[in-house]
């Protein structure tokens, strides 16, 4: 038996940002520096559907503080029932296992049984006596810790319906302990600044990925995404309002991080920014539910409201944020 460390993330938008934090949140020294400085700026697009996510240069290609090896999976396949010792060594060598499965076979999804779908998914342990591997996921709209047997996930990582075009291959990913992540409050207001001029970070990295593209949003813009979604589609992205709360969660955490390690003087009064903002964002999220259910008039323009307004809360917030850190 071999259960590697996992912790409730912070934050849950996303498999990716969730099993990162879930992995990194037992090295508290190491993660912390990294969550606050890299949980700053947003990026969105609207085409072919509304998606927001933070923004991570190599999303899923490179993983701070941890090793990476990438398996093409067709060759992991041809093992057939060996696959599961497969696992299991990759797990006593430490390494948890992110890869795509077919859902239909996993009993903790949704739509188990019932129909096909993609979906990537976290391996971090197994029980060789029970034979059933530790997974994660979201497996019932929330990120979840549970089990499944080694059959059922053989099955759902040999199905000619596990892959699409955005995650096909397996990922080996191992906490590195030799590498360092440092509190650095110049990239921090750099971030700020990005994030509240809505400047294209992508055009940073251009060195390691090309950037985005044109009709992207980013930072605080996002924000004009969400209306015209709403307005263009009389309904809400919920996963999106919900990845927006997230920010808020994380800015919150990145205020008080500073206070904490003495960074920011006279943190309190953006704290307290936050809080609020962090408290109106979940306030959306959860309208956002509510109007998905019933299209009210009154739901839709409270929506648009709200949004409106806490995107110039949150401006105000920043500058006086970045008034504090240039003291």
């Amino acid at each position: 038996m071999k259960v590697l460390t996992m912790r409730k993330p912070v934050i849950t938008s996303l498999p990716a940002i969730a099993n990162m934090n879930a992995i990194l949140g037992h090295y508290e020294d190491k993660y912390w520096p990294w969550f606050v400085q890299n949980h700053i700026q947003l990026v969105g697009w609207d085409n072919p559907e509304l998606y927001v996510q933070f923004y991570y240069p190599l999303f899923r290609k490179h993983y701070p503080l941890l090793s990476n090896q990438t398996l093409n999976k067709k060759y992991v396949q041809r093992m057939g029932e060996d696959m599961a010792e497969v696992f299991m060594d990759f797990l006593d060598d430490d390494q948890y296992i992110y890869l795509s499965v077919d859902t239909y076979y996993i009993p903790a999804y949704k739509n188990a049984n019932q129909y096909h779908h993609p979906h990537d998914m976290l391996i971090y342990g197994y029980d060789s006596k029970r034979k059933r591997f530790m997974i994660a996921d979201f497996f019932n709209g929330s990120y979840e810790f549970t089990e499944a047997s080694f059959e059922e996930v053989l099955q759902a990582v040999n199905s000619s319906h596990c892959e699409d075009e955005y995650f096909n291959h397996i990922q080996l990913l191992k906490y590195n302990p030799n590498e360092a992540f440092t509190l650095d409050m110049q990239h921090i207001s750099l971030m700020l600044n990005d994030y509240l001029t809505s400047y294209k970070t992508s055009s940073r990295y251009k060195m390691v990925e090309e950037p985005g593209k044109d009709t992207d949003a980013w930072g605080i813009s996002v924000f004009d995404i969400l209306k015209k979604n709403l307005q263009d589609h009389s309904s809400a992205n919920i996963r999106s309002l919900h990845l927006l709360w997230d920010h808020k969660v994380a800015m919150t955490y990145l205020v008080n991080y500073l206070g904490a390690e003495g960074k920011l003087r006279h943190y309190k009064a953006a704290a307290n920014d936050y809080a609020e903002i962090e408290t109106e964002a979940l306030v959306i999220r959860n309208l956002g539910l509510k109007y998905n259910m019933n299209n009210s008039n009154v739901l839709f323009d409270g929506l648009l409201t709200r949004l409106t307004k806490l995107k110039e809360k949150e401006s105000d917030a920043i500058k006086r944020l970045l008034d504090l850190i240039n003291e």
